[in-house]
């Protein structure tokens, strides 16, 4: 059961990667590509070259705006999406983007968490929260809230100006709505600490607190019933039922969308009222909302894209389908690389070259693209203070529990 929860929260994260280029105000202009010159640039998913040749080492996806790059003394440093990308702010040991009301979680070496804006001035500095040591403080989602961690991990919510939204008394708190597993949401999802030991029990009063981006509970979800609440997919919930007895969906009124059944195992919404399962064969499949089965028994990947086309296999041998299941294209391909929603075009690795797939099934060549690295900043950013080495390292996941 372990192999299979890692599993589902993999396929969490890497189908949040798609779901974070698929959103209707697309934030992601361009990604990161290596010339055969050797050198890094950024260019749109049809292959159209913003910069090239400008860095020695790959930078990030752009997002909001800005990308960031890595320099030699692995610090992070902060760069304009532009033809002659300009440098803002500082160099940073941990980073994260931009946010849409334009703000970045950062912290420099041997320093506390601090908060900057779009020319790189700090707006705030985060060192105590709510009077208590801050830990870590997350990205800025797109309604300008972040989570904030302090000593004896409790969570609380912050917001662009600094003010606590929620105060550090949650063991549980979710509120994704950005990158990471990436798909908007208008919700908070929460436990209090009290119930902190009493997550696994079916005799208990503890409650996840669905609530709205002011802090206010719309609905109460018993933690005797709901063994884990995953708050990341389309203002909808996938459940966990207590004792294994399986997984479903439901919306934030509490009502159940999609009825928890053992078959359900390890549930990943992906999009248009469809959703993906890992069975106990650790095969993945695709349901719709209604339980109807539209793809079953892929080993390795599945992703379905906001068009409903799926991309399905295993790395080496990936095939792009229809809606309905049936291959789109004879080719194969080595590696799924990226979705670009605005042109609704795929970006595929073949053995010695990548291309660019429109939404018929065509291929246009990459040219002069030797290498395309997608890369992410942290999700979360920790304190510095008494810390002065910029290496450590923090799991890379999204910091929302």
């Amino acid at each position: 059961m372990k192999n299979q929860r890692n599993i589902a929260w993999l396929m969490m994260v890497i189908l949040g990667v798609v779901c974070l280029s698929s959103c209707k105000k697309n934030p992601i202009k361009y990604i990161p590509f290596q010339s055969e010159d050797g050198k890094w640039g950024l260019m749109t998913v049809d292959g159209e070259a913003l910069f090239k040749d400008k860095f020695e080492s790959a930078p990030t996806i752009s997002y909001n705006g800005f990308f960031l790059v890595q320099n030699k003394e692995g610090l992070w440093e902060y760069y304009t999406v532009e033809e002659n990308p300009r440098k803002i702010g500082e160099e940073y040991a941990e980073a994260t983007f931009f946010s849409k009301g334009g703000l970045a979680v950062v912290a420099k070496k041997g320093q506390c968490v601090e908060v900057i804006n779009r020319d790189g001035k700090v707006k705030f500095k985060l060192d105590k929260f709510d009077g208590q040591k801050v830990i870590s403080v997350s990205y800025f989602n797109d309604n300008g809230l972040a989570m904030v961690t302090v000593e004896g991990d409790k969570k609380g919510v912050v917001d662009e100006n600094g003010k606590v939204v929620l105060p550090a008394q949650y063991c549980r708190l979710n509120m994704s709505n950005f990158v990471g597993i990436g798909i908007p949401n208008d919700y908070i999802l929460a436990v209090d600490a009290k119930y902190e030991n009493e997550m696994n029990e079916v005799n208990t009063d503890a409650k996840w607190l669905i609530m709205n981006m002011k802090g206010d509970v719309l609905t109460e979800l018993p933690v005797s019933k709901y063994k884990f609440v995953h708050n990341a997919f389309d203002n909808h919930f996938v459940v966990e039922l207590q004792d294994e007895k399986g997984w479903g969906i439901i919306d934030k009124d509490g009502k159940e969308v999609v009825a928890p059944q053992q078959k359900y195992k390890n549930i990943i919404r992906l999009k248009n009222k469809r959703f993906a399962c890992v069975d106990d064969n650790e095969m993945i499949s695709v349901y719709d909302f209604d339980g109807n089965l539209v793809y079953k028994d892929v080993f390795d990947q599945i992703y379905l894209l906001p068009d409903d086309r799926l991309v399905v296999g295993e790395f080496g041998n990936i095939s792009i389908v229809d809606k309905n299941g049936k291959p789109q294209t004879k080719e194969k391909y080595k590696v799924f690389i990226f979705y670009g929603e605005a042109s609704d075009r795929l970006v595929m690795g073949k053995d010695k070259h990548f291309v660019s797939v429109d939404a018929d099934g065509k291929e246009t060549v990459l040219k002069d693209v030797k290498n395309i690295r997608i890369d992410y900043p942290k999700f979360d950013v920790r304190s510095q203070e008494g810390f002065t080495d910029s290496s450590r390292e923090l799991k890379n996941d999204d910091p929302n529990v």
